[in-house]
Order: structure tokens, then sequence, then C-alpha cells
């Protein structure tokens, strides 16, 4: 069992890493959300949020304004690694936003 728990996490970091940006600068490239999001991704990043605004630690408003970014084309390179390392989120709320950010930076 904790084999298969290993392999499953290393899977999810796997999925999840070529979104994160180790460094601490927060810059953000343009994409057109219109064309992209669908409304099953406006509720993901709308779900991200309540659970960002359930959290009382210091970060949240950054992840909140990071995600509240991604509704008007803005894409913060930060946003994978702060949403990981915050531990608020699940696994599968990240792969599944990492699949909307694959699309993303399809498009860019």
């Amino acid at each position: 069992m904790e084999k298969m728990q290993s392999n499953t996490h290393t899977g999810y970091l796997r999925t999840i890493q070529k979104h994160m940006n180790p460094t601490k600068e927060y810059t953000h490239r343009r994409f057109d959300r219109h064309e992209i999001f669908s409304g099953d991704d406006r509720t993901l990043v709308l779900n991200m949020i309540q659970s960002a605004d359930r959290t009382t630690k210091d970060y949240q408003s950054e992840m909140t304004n990071m995600l509240f970014g991604l509704f008007d084309g803005y894409w913060y390179d930060r946003l994978m690694t702060d949403l990981h390392e915050s531990g608020v989120y699940k696994p599968s709320d990240l792969i599944e936003l990492s699949e909307l950010l694959d699309r993303v930076e399809d498009s860019i």
C-alpha cells in the first residue's frame, strides 16, 4: 500500500512540476481566457478561490489574487508552486488545474 501511495505521489508531482516555478519572482504571462476556459474550468478556479478564502494563512491573499488573475487572462508563474506549497488543495485539484494550464500554455 505504501509503495502504491508513493507512486501516486510521484505521478502527481510529475504532472504539476512543469507548471512550478521555484523562484520568488511573480512574473506573469497573458492569455485569452474567453478562448480557453470552459464552464467547468471557471468552476474549478472559483472552487479553488473559495478553498483559499477558508484558510487564514499569510499567503492566502496572494493565492487568491493569482487565481482571480486567471479570469483576467493573467497566469502568474508562481501560481502552481504556491498552491502546492500551501497544502490547501488535493492533488486531484492541482492535476486538474495543471491540465487547464497546459491548454493555456498551448495558446500562448
